[in-house]
Parts: structure tokens; C-alpha cells; sequence
């Protein structure tokens, strides 16, 4: 998906749309570290680089999922249910499923594929 091997921490980071704190945290260490690395005021350790990144390159699997309702010409709902945008190499949310709701409740469908995603190392964002 992502090539993290020639870009810093800090590149990577804003590459995923998160604050300092909020990497920080994934990755439970201490803000004042990560901000020393960025700014350069310490070196981060050789043998934490790759793996942070990888973490990083982790996180970019991440799964939009949001509830939607489609409407006819004359106003009256037609179809409820979730919507799946998965995030691509573009980091652009591309539309991947529907499943409508059973009687305005998620059904086991949704869940079984929410589950799966997670399974698999997706982040799963409700929006």
C-alpha cells in the first residue's frame, strides 16, 4: 500500500492526519519523545524506526463505516443501511459495500463484515 522506507516519523504521521499526541498514544510512549524525534533534538534508536513505521503503515488500514439512507424523486425512503469506504493507496475513501438494516437495526451481515475487517487489521471509523 504505502512505501514508508524514505520518509521520516514525523512525514509519516502527518501522512495519516494525526497530531503528535495522538501517534503518541497508538504507540504508548511519551509525546516528549516523539516531539524530540521530530524536532531533532534526539535521535530516534535504529532498532525502534522500522517498527514504528510499521505501526504507522498499520493504521492506514482504516474502514468508514456510515449509516445512509437513500430517497425516491417523491421524498419517501427507499433503502437504510451502512456503507463501507475503505481508504486506498490515494488515501481516498472508495465505496466497497452496503448492507441495508433490518427494520432500522444492524443486521448480523453487517457485523459479521465489520468483524472481519477488524480481523484483519482494518480501523474501523462510524461516521
Amino acid at each position: 500500500m504505502h512505501n514508508l522506507d524514505n520518509i521520516t516519523i514525523k512525514e509519516a504521521r502527518k501522512s495519516l492526519g494525526l497530531t503528535q499526541t495522538q501517534l503518541a498514544k497508538e504507540l504508548g510512549m511519551p509525546v516528549r519523545t516523539l516531539q524530540n524525534w521530530e524536532n531533532n533534538t534526539r535521535n530516534c534508536p535504529n532498532y525502534m524506526e522500522n517498527p514504528i513505521k510499521e505501526k504507522i503503515k498499520d493504521m492506514m488500514f482504516v474502514a468508514k463505516i456510515k449509516f445512509e439512507e437513500n430517497f425516491n424523486e417523491f421524498g419517501y425512503k427507499e433503502q437504510e443501511g451502512y456503507s463501507c469506504y475503505l481508504r486506498n493507496e490515494n488515501d481516498e475513501y472508495v465505496f466497497s459495500w452496503f448492507l441495508p438494516v433490518n427494520n432500522g437495526y444492524m443486521s448480523q451481515d453487517i457485523i459479521y463484515e465489520i468483524k472481519k475487517l477488524h480481523e484483519s487489521g482494518w480501523k474501523i471509523i462510524f461516521s
